[in-house]
Order: C-alpha cells, then structure tokens, then sequence
C-alpha cells in the first residue's frame, strides 16, 4: 500500500496571506469611513459655527440699528418737547403781552390828571399799581371807576395811601407840594391771568 503525503503548507500560507489582506483592507476601508464621517461631522459642524457667527453678527447690526433709530427718535422727541415748550411759552408771552397792552390802554384812557403812575407789576393775575397824587378824592373816584370795570377785573383793593416822609424819593420829587399821597391798588384781574410785566 503506498501513501501518498500533501503538503498542505502553502495553502495554509495563502489563506493566511489572503485572510491578513481582507483583514487590512477591511481595517482601512473602517478607517476610511470613519475618518470620512468625522469630517462631515466636522464640517458640518464647522457650516453651523459659521452660520451661528453670520447670524450673531446680523443680530448685532440689527441692535446696533435699532439703538441707533430709537436714540434718533428719542431726540426727535426731545426736540418735539422743546418745540412745544417754546410754542407754550411763546403763547403765554403773548397773551400776557396782549392783557398788559389791554391794561395799559385801559389804565392810561381813565387815569386822572391829578394822580400819577409809578410802576405797574402784573403777577399771578394780579395787578399791582403803586403812584402818588394830590387829590385823594380823585384816586378814590378813579378806585371807584376800576371796580364797575367788571370785564378786566373782578376785585380792586385800595392798599394804602399815605403822606410819604421826607427822605421818600417820591417827596423829594416834589417838595413844594406837601399835600403829596403816595399809594398802591391792588386789583385782582378777571379770569385769574398769571404772568410778570412792568
């Protein structure tokens, strides 16, 4: 009986050989992948960093407009709040201008020969009127006449009247008169005018 011996050897060799290169390339191919993945991920992340600071920025632009416009119309206010308190204040002038030219007409048309005005002062819608005369009786009846002029005003005080000392400047103004009164009205205005004019 013969036997007949195989040597198997390069065959085991060729598997293993064969079975190393599937291996290695599956290994690489695993690699491959994996390194492919992490790049998309990695860029995909990158993509979304990129457009998370393209928005930041826009949203900051967009800050940056909004304070600038609400700080425009802020001024704008502003000066809409100025306007309006020059207009009032100019309104105010002028009707405390127009009753000082009424009063003053009023007062220069009834006024007595004998009694003389010295200053006129117009303060939260009463009128001030401090003068001198000679005639007593004369400033009374032109009291008088200020009270029945119902439509200027709605109250007219006689304060004092009184001979001035010496030393007055109001006397020695006139010191040949001895007889000199000086006195001060206080007549409340119709309506409650407030203002200042002398």
């Amino acid at each position: 009986m013969r036997v007949i011996l195989f040597n198997l050897y390069p065959y085991r060799e060729r598997r293993n050989v064969a079975k190393k290169r599937r291996v290695l390339a599956e290994m690489a191919a695993a690699f491959g992948l994996g390194a492919l993945l992490c790049w998309m991920v990695s860029a995909e992340f990158d993509a979304r960093i990129r457009n998370q600071q393209t928005y930041l920025q826009e949203l900051g632009q967009m800050e940056a407009d909004l304070a600038r416009r609400v700080h425009e119309v802020q001024q704008k206010k502003d000066r809409v709040t100025a306007l309006k308190r020059q207009v009032n204040a100019l309104e105010a002038v002028e009707a405390q201008s127009m009753v000082a030219g009424e009063l003053i007409a009023y007062l220069d048309e009834s006024l007595p020969e004998p009694v003389n005005v010295n200053r006129l002062l117009l303060a939260d819608g009463v009128l001030y009127i401090n003068g001198h005369t000679k005639a007593v009786a004369d400033l009374a009846a032109w009291v008088g006449q200020l009270e029945v002029e119902d439509t200027l005003f709605s109250k007219v005080d006689l304060v004092f009247v009184r001979t001035p000392e010496i030393n007055d400047s109001v006397a020695k103004k006139d010191t040949q008169t001895p007889d000199l009164h000086v006195f001060e009205i206080k007549a409340i205005l119709t309506g409650g005018v407030h203002g200042t004019a002398t």
